[in-house]
Parts: C-alpha cells; structure tokens; sequence
C-alpha cells in the first residue's frame, strides 16, 4: 500500500499551516509526506510580512523528482500565487494522472490577509480544478484564524484517507462529525445547512464509506426542522445514486443530552442501511430514558381535573427538547397542567408516603416540588405573593409573559424563600393563569 502524499504548497514558519503542519499531520497518520515548496514567507504570530515566490523551474524539479522516485497516489495542493506555476502543475499531474487531487485553496491567511491574486485563482478554476478529486471550497474553510489550521487539518487528513485505497481500513464502523457552529465573525449558527463544512453536502460521500455517522449539532438547533433536512438529503442521494426514492428513516437515534438543567448536547446516529423506526434517548445527568418516534408522536397531554395538586413536577431539558415530555407523563401517570404548559403533577390526592415512593421514579429526569399556595393571577395576587416571598426563583411557563417579566411584576429579588411558577392551568371547562408557589423537595 502506497501512502506516500506528495504536498504542494508554501512554508509557513510558525508551523500552523504550509508544508509544515501537512507534514506533522501526515506522518502522525501513518502516511508518509513528501512536498514541494511554491513560496517561502517571512511571519511570525503577528502576521506574514513578505513573501518569495519560488521560480517556476525550481517548483517543477521539486515535483517531478517526488513524483520520478515515489510516485505519491494522492497530491495535496495548498498557495499557489502565480498562473504559470499553476499552468506546470496542471501539465505534470495530466501527465503524471495520480489517483487522487485534493485542492484546499489558500486565499487569504489565518489574519484575513488576501495571499493571491484574483487572476491566478480564475486560472486555477479553468484548469486545475477540472482534475481534481476533492475541492474543499471557501464554504468549507471558514477563515477566522481558530478555524483556518483546522481547515487546512481537514484537508491533509482526507490526503491520508484517500490513500489508504480500498482496503479494510477505508470503512470504519462509524465517522464522527463535529462541524463548526460558529462564522468568522463569531456569530453562532443553529441549523444544520449553515454549519461549517456543508453536512449535507459531505454526507453521501461519507456514507460511501461507513455505514454509520454520528453527528453533532448544537444543542439549539430544532429537531424536527434538522431530520427533515436530513431525510431530504438521503432521498436526493438515494434518487440519484439508485433512481429510486427513499421512503424509510436513516436516522436511527436521536441522543438529547442534558447536564445541570442547561441542554448540552444533540447527537444524531445515522445508518445509512437503516429503515427502522426513529428513536430519542433523553439523558438527564447521566440517567437515560427511550421513546420510539411513534410514542413521543402519538402521546396526547392528560390534563388535570382540578387545581388540587400537592405535587408539581418540572421535566429536564432532555425530555423537553426532544418533545417526550406527554410520552413522559403517560408513562408514570402524571398530567399537564396545560397541553404547552410543561409543568406535570399526579392525577388524584396523594398522601406523604405516596408522594415520597412515587417521587423516586421522577427525581433523576426532573425537579420535584411541594406546593404552598394556588393562587389566580391577577394584580392582587401578584403583589402579595411578592411581599410574602420578596426573595425567590421564578419561572413563567406558557403564559404572556417572560420569566424577567414575571419576576419584575412580583417584584422578587433572587433568593430561598420559594419557587413560583406563572402557568397556565388547563381544566375540562376553564384555563386561566395561576400562581403556584413551592419548595423543592
């Protein structure tokens, strides 16, 4: 097996990127890196200040004295800053024809400095990109500086790849996909067509691959609105590579993770052979719960028949983000205190030692509170609880107001004296907004 790479490219004398990083990385691989230098620079960590273009003859007995010897499969190109150097690269690579073209074009540098000149990247479009196996574009290189080393990591990885041919190597059990969530300017990004390499895009190609990929979005990023890109993307792929369409679901989980009430993680399993029905896993502090997409999607909320209730019991972030809060509820025998309300409590009265056994099963995927007063929500009701209360936690759910809101109408600093919730409370023949003040058990 040939892993020999040959890389062409500049030098960079800080090691973030250029010839030297492909080599580190290549070789920490298992490959082997050989190079070609196009341009030699002169920078540090503050920034490139000249530049000195190698002359054409000079890159060309570079290539054709790797290529002569070691024959590389797989070329790796970087800077290129002048046209006629492109031209000579272009004639050796028809001549010389390795398996494999990878072009990371290297525009601009890690500080946002522009590296070559718009004509010469016009030649390199006309000519070299037409050979090329993979072309990582400038979608795919965000070129803040954190991200411009990893892009050019990126590409020098999939070198090693593609080298390895097609032995047993070139399928792994499962890829693993982490892509940027945030542009060069910092801002972050919640769907999944906006992250950083394209994923839609790269998923066909990696499905070719392995059977399997686990992806990881952002915590934000909407669920429904995220698989319905994704299944669209495997029936064009599917349309296109077996004319026919697809009418099953790849994605095979949907892993929610919370930690400390804050959502942390969204992972997304995929199997490319899958046809099975979607599952969610909700973790909450380490403690894990299953739905099937069909009980998440045909649990209706039981409301409650009064506004009796001892018990109110919040759900974790996991359960309310994957949407499995109903599902939840019908499990354990709970009901909502509105359809959008996602606040749950037990159905009927329950005595201290009811509450405390069935609590158990509650505790590890939620808060549990103990109720202290019911009351309507109105300007009296308001100004009460807060003088009676005047430091507590507070928590507007699916009323009109925000819980920055709600606390400033109570006029409540942050503190231990209670937990008041303003909800809405859904009963058979009436809803209104109430104020529940609790303790946490």
């Amino acid at each position: 097996m040939n892993t020999t790479i040959l890389t062409i490219t500049g030098s960079d004398g800080t090691g973030g990127s250029g010839i030297q990083a492909d080599i580190r990385l290549i070789n920490a691989l298992g490959g082997r890196a050989v190079s070609a230098i196009t341009s030699i620079t002169v920078q540090n960590t503050l920034g490139i200040q000249e530049f000195y273009d190698l002359p054409l003859d000079v890159v060309r007995q570079q290539v054709e004295a790797i290529i002569n010897d070691l024959q590389p499969q797989v070329v790796k190109i970087g800077l290129l800053r002048r046209s006629d150097v492109v031209e000579m690269l272009v004639e050796v690579l028809q001549k010389y024809k390795p398996r494999h073209i990878i072009y990371a074009p290297v525009q601009t540098s890690s500080r946002g400095d522009r590296l070559i000149n718009p004509k010469v990247f016009e030649t390199i479009e006309r000519l070299l990109i037409p050979l090329c196996t993979v072309v990582l574009s400038s979608t795919d290189l965000p070129f803040s500086p954190r991200q411009h080393g990893q892009a050019n990591q990126l590409a020098s990885a999939l070198a090693y790849y593609l080298s390895l041919g097609e032995s047993e190597t070139m399928h792994p059990d499962i890829i693993f996909l982490d892509p940027s969530r945030r542009g060069s300017n910092g801002n972050k990004f919640y769907m999944i067509e906006d992250c950083q390499p394209d994923v839609l895009k790269l998923l066909p190609a990696l499905f070719s691959y392995s059977r399997n990929i686990l992806l990881k979005l952002s915590p934000m990023a909407d669920i429904s609105l995220t698989t319905e890109r994704l299944n669209h993307c495997y029936e064009e792929y599917s349309e296109k590579t077996f004319n026919s369409g697809w009418n099953g679901n790849w994605i095979r989980e949907i892993h929610v993770v919370s930690n400390g009430g804050e959502c942390k993680e969204l992972l997304i399993w995929m199997d490319r052979e899958w046809n099975g029905e979607m599952e969610y896993v909700c973790a909450e502090d380490g403690n894990m719960l299953n739905f099937s997409q069909e009980e998440i999607s045909k649990s209706k909320a039981t409301l409650p028949d009064s506004t009796y209730m001892r018990v109110i019991f919040e759900p974790g972030k996991s359960l309310t983000k994957a949407g499995a809060v109903n599902a939840f509820c019908n499990r354990l025998g709970l009901v909502k205190l509105g359809k959008f309300t996602n606040l749950c409590t037990f159905p009927c009265p329950l005595n201290d030692s009811e509450i405390s056994e069935k609590s158990k099963a509650l505790e590890p995927f939620g808060k549990i509170f103990m109720v202290k007063e019911l009351l309507h929500f109105d300007k009296a009701s308001a100004k009460t609880v807060g003088k009676k209360y005047p430091r507590s936690e507070v928590s507007a759910k699916n009323i009109p107001l925000s819980s920055d809101e709600l606390r400033t109408r109570l006029g409540v600093a942050s503190g231990d004296d209670a937990m008041i919730f303003g909800a809405r409370i859904e009963l058979p023949h009436a809803a209104g907004n109430y104020l529940i003040v609790c303790d946490r058990i």
